[in-house]
C-alpha cells in the first residue's frame, strides 16, 4: 500500500511538470489569399496567453491535446489593412519563419504554414502545434498522440454579415454565379457552414464538380432595397453565427461591362436545349407577378410548373473552368450572363376544386370528382387549382397559385353558417362528411390580374362506385327516440336507395325500395328506424346509397343496446356469456321466472346470485367471495377439511397475519407474516419448517423456532434454538458449506463494491463537463489540484482504516452504509483529480483493462480447484497470475507506447495486485480470512474495493508514463 501512494505521488508531480514545460510564440499577419506580400495586420503572441477553449473538440480518436486556445481574428480591422480589394473575403493567416514552431497542421493537410478563408473553401477553425510530434504521422497514426496545443482561428465581426465581393444587377439582367455547399469547411475543423435553403432548393451543381462543393444560383435582390445575397451560415463556438453571401448593387454600368455589351434576347418561344447539361434555366417572378412583393428565382428542373406573368432565363455553363475556379492562386471567372429570356403569353383557366393525382369527369353539366379506394392513403388533401384540360397543360395547374390567394370550402356548410374559407382542405376516405359539393373563392390577387376573365367551378367529391364506408359505433336503449337507422339523404351526395339489417344470429332484414313503412322498418322524414320483432343486443344496419352521378356507394353501422330492460321483476344482462343459456343472451319467454338472475351480475349482488340460482343443477356447490364475486375452489375440490384456503399452485396452506394456527403449528414469514406450510405439510429432516424450492428454513417472527417431528407439537415440550448470537469459527466454515447462505453473501459483496465503483465512475464521468474540466485543464490551478488530491487520499485511508479495525462501525447500520458511501466518494474524487495529468483516452484505456483482468480472475477464483488458502497452491497461482500479467504486459507494451523497463516494472505490480485480488476472492468466499463471518458483508467489500482502486490506478499511470514519454 505505501509503495503504491509513493509511487502514485511521483507520478502526479512529474506530470504536473510536464504540464506546463512547453511555451510557444504565434508570429504572423493575416493578408489577402495568395499575396506573397506581409500585410500590416500582425499577430505575436504567446501561446499560453491566449483565450482557453473548455468545452469538447472534435478531434480524430488517437488524439489528445493538453491545451486548448482560441485566436480570433477581427474582420473589421483586416478590412481596413486590405481597403480597395474587389474580393472582400478573401484572407490567409500565415504563419511568419519567427514563429515557434513556424508550421502548423490543418487536419486533414499536413504541415501547413497559412490557413485561408476564400469563396473557395475556408481553412478556418481548428490547427494543431506542436514541435515535437512527426506531422506526417498525425492524421494517419494508429498509436495515442498527445500534442501541445489546439487552436481555433475563428474570424470575428461586429455586424454578423460579411460579403465574399460586390456582383452587379440592372433591370432585368441578373448574373448567375456560386455558392459554397458541402465540403466547404473542413474535417475536424469545428466550425460548421450551413447552406442556406433556398439555394439548396434552387441551385445546380456544375456537371464536371465532382466533389459537389458549390452551386450555380442566380444572384439578385429579393425586395425592392435588399443590397444583400444570402449564401449560407458559417458557426463557429464561442461566437454569434456569420451570414455569408454576396453584396449586389444596382450597376448598369458594370452590367453592360461584365457582359461585354451583349443584348439579352427576349423571346416568347422556346431557347431551350434539353440536351444540353450545361444549360440552367430558371423561372423568374417578380412583385408584380405574385402576391408577396417579392422577386423570386425557381429551378426549372425541381419545378416545372407555369405561373402567370412569368419569364424564363437561361443560362450557359460550359465555359465556366471549375479547374480554374477552385484553384486558389488563380484570379476567379466574369459572372454568367443570362443568353434569353422567355416570356410567357396570358391565358384564362378554370379554377375547380382539386385532389392530386385523381381526375375530373363531367358528367349531366356537373363536375366529379370520385375518391378511389384502390389508392392506399386515407388521408386526402383539397385545394383549388387551374382546372386542367388534357394531359399537356398539366404543368398549368400552378398557374394563378402565386398571383391569387384562392380559398376552397364545402357548399354544405354554407346553409348551416359554418363556412371556413382555407387554401388547403384535409379530407378522410373514411368519413362521410369529406365528401360534397365543393367551391372556391379568389379573395386576392395581383393588380395586373384580371379576374372577370376567370371563371370559377363547383366540383362533387364523391366516393368511388359501390365504395364502403363504415361509420363509428352506436349505443342505443331500444326506446321510442333511439333505434337503429339509416339515414335518407345526405345532401350533394346521394340519397338512400335499399337497407338491410342483420341480427346477432346472421339473419338478414332488407328494405329494397324507400316507399312505404313495414313491419321492421319505420319511415320518417329524416331516417328509416329498424324495429326487430325481439330485442337484440346488436345489431348491424348496411345502407345502400345512389349518388348524383348514378353510382353507388354503402355506409354500415354496428348500433349496441347497452341500457337493461327490466320486466316482471325479471333482470335480464345482455351476454354472449350466459351461464345458463349460452345462446346470446336469448331467454326463452315460458323460461320466465321471478327468482331467476341471467348473466354476469354486479359484484354487489353476488349473495343475491348465489341465493337464487339452483347452484345443484348449474355451479359448484362451494361458497362465492361476497366481496368480489369470485369462488375459491381448493386443489382438492372441497373447503370443508382445512380452515383456510389452500394455494392453487403451490399446494401451500395461507394462514392469516395473526402467526396462528390452530392444527398445523409452523413458522411464519419474516416479510409478509404468513404462515408457510411445505409441500408434504411436515418438517421432519431441519428443525425448522422448509421452503420446498429452496430448502430454506423458515424462522418464526419471534426469534424461536422449535423442532418439529410432527403435524402437532407443543411449545413446552420443544427446547428452543436460539438466533442472531455470536458463534466460533468453525460454524462459519460449515455455514459457508450451504450453497444458499455462500450466494447470499457473495451477492451482498458484489452488489456493494458495484455500487462503490458506481460512484466513483459517476464522479469522474461528471468531472468531464466542461465547466469542471476547465478548471482541471488550467496549468494555474496544478498546485490546487496536488493539494486536494493529497487531502482525499488522507481521508481514504483513514476511512478505510477505521472499517478495517472497528468492527462496531461495520455492523452498525446506518453507520457502515455512510463510511463505505465515504470511502467510495473520497476514491471517486481523488480519480477526479488523477484525470487531470492523462488524457481521456488513458482513462478509458486503463478501465477497459482492468475489467479485462478481473473478469479473468474472478473466473479463475471461482471454478479453479486450487485451494489458495493453503501452501501447496503457489506454483499453480504463479502460473495463472503469469499468464494474466503477459496480457496486461502485452496491452501496455504495444498499444501504450510504454518503454520496456516502465512495462515491466508496472507488469509486476499488477502481477502482485493480481493474486492479491486472486486470494482475497478465495479468503471472503470461503469465509476463511481472519474469521470473517457470513455477517460481515461489509469488510469483504472494502477489501475488494480496495484491491480493484489499487489495480486500476496502477494500471492508469503506467498508461500515463506512456504519455508522457510520448509528449
Amino acid at each position: 500500500m505505501y509503495y503504491f501512494i509513493f509511487s502514485f505521488i511521483f507520478f502526479i508531480i512529474s506530470r504536473s511538470q510536464v504540464k506546463s514545460s512547453t511555451n510557444y510564440n504565434i508570429v504572423g499577419d493575416v493578408r489577402e489569399a495568395y499575396n506573397v506580400i506581409e500585410s500590416n495586420y500582425k499577430i505575436n503572441k504567446k501561446l499560453i496567453e491566449l483565450p482557453e477553449y473548455s468545452d469538447l473538440l472534435n478531434i480524430p480518436y488517437h488524439v489528445s491535446i493538453k491545451s486548448k486556445k482560441i485566436l480570433y481574428i477581427d474582420f473589421e480591422s483586416y478590412q481596413k489593412v486590405i481597403g480597395g480589394s474587389i474580393y472582400n473575403l478573401k484572407l490567409q493567416f500565415h504563419l511568419s519563419t519567427t514563429s515557434y514552431p513556424n508550421t502548423m497542421i490543418i487536419p486533414p493537410y499536413i504541415n501547413r504554414k497559412s490557413s485561408d478563408f476564400t469563396l473557395q473553401n475556408c481553412e478556418f477553425g481548428l490547427i494543431i502545434m506542436d514541435d515535437q510530434i512527426d506531422h506526417n504521422k498525425v492524421m494517419i497514426s494508429n498509436e495515442l498522440l498527445t500534442v501541445d496545443y489546439g487552436i481555433l482561428i475563428l474570424l470575428k465581426t461586429t455586424n454578423n454579415r460579411i460579403h465574399y465581393t460586390i456582383i452587379p444587377y440592372f433591370s432585368h439582367t441578373f448574373f448567375i454565379y456560386l455558392c459554397p455547399y458541402k465540403n466547404y469547411t473542413r474535417e475536424y475543423s469545428n466550425i460548421h457552414y450551413i447552406p442556406n435553403e433556398y439555394v439548396v432548393k434552387n441551385g445546380i451543381f456544375h456537371p464536371d464538380d465532382k466533389e459537389q462543393s458549390h452551386l450555380f444560383i442566380p444572384i439578385f435582390p429579393k425586395t425592392i432595397n435588399d443590397d444583400f445575397f444570402i449564401c449560407g451560415t458559417l458557426r463557429q463556438p464561442t461566437l454569434p453565427d456569420i451570414t455569408l453571401g454576396f453584396k449586389i448593387k444596382n450597376d448598369p454600368n458594370k452590367v453592360l461591362k461584365e457582359k461585354n455589351g451583349a443584348i439579352i434576347r427576349q423571346v416568347t418561344e422556346g431557347c431551350i436545349n434539353i440536351h444540353d447539361k450545361f444549360e440552367l434555366s430558371y423561372i423568374y417572378l417578380d412583385e408584380n407577378s405574385q402576391l408577396t412583393n417579392r422577386k423570386i428565382f425557381v429551378n426549372r428542373n425541381k419545378n416545372n410548373n407555369i405561373y402567370f406573368n412569368q419569364k424564363i432565363y437561361v443560362y450557359n455553363i460550359k465555359q465556366f473552368n471549375m479547374t480554374i475556379f477552385k484553384d486558389p492562386k488563380s484570379n476567379s471567372q466574369s459572372l454568367i450572363t443570362p443568353q434569353c429570356l422567355i416570356k410567357t403569353q396570358k391565358k384564362n383557366f378554370f379554377i375547380v376544386p382539386y385532389i392530386d393525382n385523381m381526375k375530373i369527369i363531367t358528367q349531366k353539366n356537373n363536375r366529379i370528382l370520385f375518391i378511389n379506394d384502390i389508392d392506399s392513403k386515407i388521408k386526402f388533401y383539397a385545394k383549388c387549382v387551374s382546372e386542367i384540360i388534357d394531359e399537356k397543360d398539366k404543368n398549368f395547374k400552378e398557374y394563378y397559385s402565386m398571383a391569387t390567394k384562392i380559398l376552397i370550402a364545402k357548399n354544405d356548410s354554407l346553409r348551416n353558417g359554418t363556412y371556413k374559407e382555407v387554401e388547403t382542405l384535409t379530407l378522410f376516405k373514411n368519413k362521410i362528411d369529406s365528401y360534397g359539393k365543393y367551391i372556391c373563392n379568389i379573395s386576392k390577387k395581383i393588380k395586373k390580374l384580371n379576374t372577370e376573365n376567370i371563371q370559377v367551378k363547383s366540383v362533387y367529391f364523391l366516393p368511388q362506385n359501390y365504395l364502403e364506408i363504415l361509420l363509428p359505433p352506436l349505443e342505443i336503449t331500444y326506446t321510442k327516440s333511439s333505434y337503429p337507422y339509416c339515414k335518407r339523404f345526405y345532401p350533394n351526395i346521394g340519397k338512400l336507395f335499399e337497407i338491410k339489417a342483420i341480427n346477432s344470429k346472421g339473419e338478414t332484414i332488407g328494405l329494397f325500395e324507400i316507399l312505404h313503412s313495414t313491419a321492421n322498418f319505420e319511415i320518417t322524414l329524416d331516417v328509416v328506424n329498424f324495429t326487430p320483432s325481439y330485442y337484440e343486443y346488436k345489431t348491424t344496419i348496411t345502407c345502400k346509397y345512389k349518388t348524383i352521378a348514378d353510382t353507388f356507394f354503402l355506409t354500415t353501422q354496428i348500433f349496441s343496446i347497452v341500457d337493461i330492460i327490466k320486466n316482471d321483476n325479471i333482470t335480464i344482462y345482455n351476454s354472449e356469456k350466459n351461464l345458463l343459456y349460452p345462446d346470446k343472451g336469448k331467454i326463452p319467454k315460458n323460461e320466465y321466472n321471478s327468482n331467476l338472475l341471467i348473466g354476469n351480475p354486479p359484484l354487489n349482488q353476488s349473495s343475491l346470485y348465489n341465493q337464487n340460482i339452483n347452484t345443484s343443477q348449474y355451479q359448484n356447490p362451494h361458497p362465492l367471495n361476497t366481496k368480489t364475486g369470485e369462488l375459491k375452489i381448493p386443489m382438492n375440490g372441497q373447503s370443508n377439511q382445512l380452515p383456510y384456503s389452500t394455494n392453487p399452485r403451490t399446494e401451500e396452506l395461507k394462514i392469516p397475519m395473526n402467526g396462528q394456527s390452530n392444527q398445523l403449528p409452523y413458522s411464519t414469514n419474516l416479510r409478509t407474516g404468513e404462515f408457510k406450510i411445505p409441500m408434504n405439510g411436515q418438517s421432519n429432516q431441519l428443525p425448522y419448517s422448509t421452503n420446498p424450492r429452496t430448502q430454506e428454513a423458515r424462522i418464526p417472527m419471534n426469534g424461536t423456532a422449535y423442532p418439529v417431528s410432527s403435524n402437532t407439537i407443543s411449545e413446552e415440550s420443544a427446547s428452543p434454538i436460539i438466533i442472531n448470537q455470536p458463534q466460533p469459527i468453525a460454524y462459519y466454515i460449515i455455514q459457508f458449506e450451504d450453497p444458499i447462505i455462500r450466494k447470499r453473501f457473495i451477492g451482498q459483496v458484489l452488489t456493494t463494491v458495484s455500487i462503490m465503483l458506481a460512484i466513483v465512475g459517476a464522479i469522474t464521468s461528471l468531472s468531464y463537463i466542461p465547466f469542471f474540466r476547465k478548471h482541471l485543464d488550467d496549468d494555474e490551478n496544478t498546485t490546487k489540484i496536488l493539494i486536494f488530491m493529497f487531502v482525499f487520499i488522507a481521508v481514504w485511508v483513514i476511512i478505510s482504516t477505521i472499517m478495517f479495525c472497528s468492527q462496531c462501525i461495520r455492523k452498525t447500520y446506518p453507520l457502515n452504509i455512510i463510511f463505505l458511501a465515504l470511502s467510495a466518494v473520497s476514491m471517486g474524487l481523488v480519480t477526479v483529480f488523477l484525470t487531470a495529468f492523462v488524457p481521456v483516452i488513458i482513462v478509458i484505456k486503463s478501465s477497459v483493462e482492468t475489467f479485462v483482468i478481473l473478469i479473468i480472475i474472478g473466473l479463475a477464483a471461482r471454478y479453479t480447484r486450487i485451494d489458495a488458502t493453503g501452501l501447496a497452491f503457489y506454483w499453480k497461482v504463479f502460473a495463472i497470475h503469469l499468464i494474466i500479467s503477459g496480457c496486461s504486459f502485452t496491452l501496455v507494451y504495444i498499444f501504450g507506447n510504454v518503454p520496456l523497463l516502465s512495462t515491466i516494472i508496472s507488469t509486476s505490480i499488477v502481477f502482485i495486485y493480481s493474486i492479491y485480488i486472486f486470494i482475497d476472492l478465495q479468503l471472503i468466499m470461503g469465509g476463511k480470512r481472519n474469521a470473517i463471518s457470513p455477517n460481515e458483508p461489509v469488510l469483504a467489500s472494502i477489501i475488494l474495493f480496495t484491491d480493484i482502486m489499487y489495480l486500476l490506478f496502477t494500471v492508469m499511470i503506467s498508461y500515463g508514463e506512456a504519455s508522457a514519454n510520448a509528449g
